[in-house]
């Protein structure tokens, strides 16, 4: 074993996307989606995984049951490539308020191959995406 495993730059870091300024955007294969209890908003959300070429994932997280947060992922069947891109701010109606970060979804292609590789990773896949007869 590593005698430097305990490095800073061993430190694994949380994928969660964060939107915090705008242009900021991740993208990968739609692998998955849970719905999990968030004990900082004392609610449910909903989190999307996106499997990136790397083979790492990244997590989208949206409040669950609000449709105005990230509702283009709900549209999107799994193993679909998918971009999120916070494109803008948009001016609240509510005088003091925030403004409201505009976070569009975008759809690519479908990816099969990707998620059937994620579901089995043991499972050889040909190169029409489907598995061997």
């Amino acid at each position: 074993m590593s005698e430097d495993l305990f490095n800073k730059s061993n430190v694994v870091t949380s994928n969660f996307f964060k939107a915090t300024k705008v242009g900021d955007e991740c993208k990968g294969v739609f692998v998955k989606k849970t719905v999990q209890f968030n004990q900082l908003k004392n609610g449910n959300q909903t989190l999307y995984f996106l499997l990136q070429d790397d083979g790492t994932e990244i997590v989208v997280a949206g409040k669950y049951g609000d449709p105005a947060v990230l509702a283009g992922l709900e549209a999107i069947p799994l193993g679909t490539e998918v971009g999120v891109r916070y494109d803008s701010d948009k001016e609240s109606k509510v005088k003091g308020h925030q403004p409201m970060k505009v976070i569009n979804v975008y759809r690519g292609e479908a990816k099969p191959e990707v998620l059937r590789k994620y579901i089995n990773p043991m499972e050889e896949v040909q190169d029409d995406g489907l598995p061997p007869m």
